[in-house]
């Protein structure tokens, strides 16, 4: 079990969705370890924040190993509603330790974010 302090720390990623257009955005990514747990978190227009006293985000997903698909891809999807009269979205990704994602991951209806300062 991993028993060191866990940051919190989420490494972002800024993306202009600023267009005429309708967008919707489709996010993969394929883990290099499968057996490891992320927490998928992002903000429209600002960064996005998260912990125990500020939950400033608009939308959030838990990739577990379980849910991996058949090529061991991590998929996530945010359609063209969400997005409509947004300019950027600012996203995050953070590997979840052990006790977070055994506690979040073999619970089918997690409904709370895995935060701990």
């Amino acid at each position: 079990m991993n028993s060191t302090p866990h940051n919190q720390l989420f490494d972002l990623h800024y993306l202009n969705i600023t267009s005429s257009l309708s967008i919707s955005v489709h996010f993969e990514f394929q883990p290099l370890n499968t057996s490891l747990a992320y927490l998928f978190i992002y903000k429209f227009d600002q960064l996005p924040q998260l912990n125990t006293s500020i939950n400033n985000i608009d939308g959030w997903t838990l990739f577990c190993p379980l849910n991996l698909t058949n090529e061991t891809l991590y998929k996530y999807f945010i359609n063209n509603q969400q997005t409509s009269d947004h300019q950027s979205i600012i996203y995050g990704l953070r590997e979840l330790n052990s006790t977070e994602m055994m506690n979040t991951c073999s619970n089918s209806s997690v409904s709370s974010l895995p935060i701990t300062d």
